[in-house]
């Protein structure tokens, strides 16, 4: 069952992936700002005093715009920092959004953005939204993600998945990602053409 699964979701990630690929950097671009000036609009994203964003890798959809906008807000603003051999997410508080990359990057991950190192670690349960990356999504709030696993394991151990938001372009809204239990569904998913509110499981 499970290696039915992983192989399914190896085929959706190639899927999207090329998905991604057939994007221009000005598709991004443009993408981007719709997509974070959909999200600012919201009563959700306003009402939010703390706030948990990715910094994001290349061929990502660029979120500085709401990281900044959050930062001039006086909202908490924090990134996750990786621990690789833990396999866990632990929330580095930033109060500049340079901060958020400035760390040293992983000798075996040097394309993964690193938070600066004397950043103060804040407590998941403050956080009101967070953010999270994905290659894709399905209405079902069903997150395909890069296959490490740590933002799953982030979101169901703090049980967060309702704060969860995923930000996507529309072409990345698959009828159905493939999913276990050990994957986090997000509780709302904005593209730049809507916003999917997720019911509660």
């Amino acid at each position: 069952m499970i290696r039915g699964l992983d192989s399914e979701k190896k085929a959706a990630r190639a899927g999207l992936r090329k998905r991604w690929r057939e994007l221009t950097p000005q598709d991004l671009a443009s993408l981007a700002e719709r997509i974070c000036k959909r999200l600012a609009s919201l009563p959700d994203w306003n009402a939010a005093r703390g706030v948990m964003l990715y910094s994001p890798m290349s061929g990502e959809l660029d979120i500085a715009p709401l990281a900044l906008g959050a930062l001039m807000a006086r909202k908490s603003v924090s990134v996750p920092r990786t621990d690789w051999k833990g396999g866990g997410l632990c929330p580095i508080r930033v109060s500049e959004w340079a901060e958020a990359h400035a760390g040293p990057p992983h000798p075996d991950h040097p394309g993964v953005p690193v938070p600066l190192e004397s950043l103060p670690v804040i407590d998941p349960a403050t956080l009101d939204l967070i953010i999270v990356p994905g290659l894709g999504f399905d209405p079902a709030g069903n997150r395909l993600g890069r296959g490490a696993g740590f933002y799953d394991r982030f979101l169901l151990e703090n049980r967060l998945g309702n704060k969860a938001v995923g930000l996507a372009p529309e072409r990345m809204m698959m009828e159905q990602i493939p999913a276990g239990a050990m994957d986090a569904p997000v509780g709302m998913i904005v593209t730049e053409s809507r916003v999917i509110r997720v019911r509660p499981s």
